[in-house]
């Protein structure tokens, strides 16, 4: 099945996000896309949809924008939770 690039797969957007590792911290677009390998057009593009889907609070425009784990979403309490386990399994 070809990949439509106009709506990234749930699983990339979910991949983009285990560089969010401070769960109180906001990330700036270009320190995310630059983790990602990715251009700032295309992971505004990803993480816009996360926005949508709750998964992320987004602040700011234009090049100061800012995204942030929305972590009353038991979705992202659960990523958060099996990236700790990851974690402790890879020391």
């Amino acid at each position: 099945m070809p990949k439509n690039n106009n709506k990234p797969f749930t699983s990339e957007i979910w991949n983009d996000l285990s560089h969010f590792r401070d769960p109180n911290k906001w990330y700036h677009l270009n320190e995310i896309a630059k983790k990602s390998k990715n251009t700032p057009v295309i992971m505004e593009k990803h993480l816009d949809l996360a926005v949508k889907l709750d998964i992320l609070e987004k602040k700011g425009r234009e090049r100061r924008i800012m995204y942030k784990l929305n972590i009353n979403n038991p979705k992202v309490k659960k990523m958060l939770k099996t990236l700790s386990i990851i974690e402790t399994i890879e020391k």
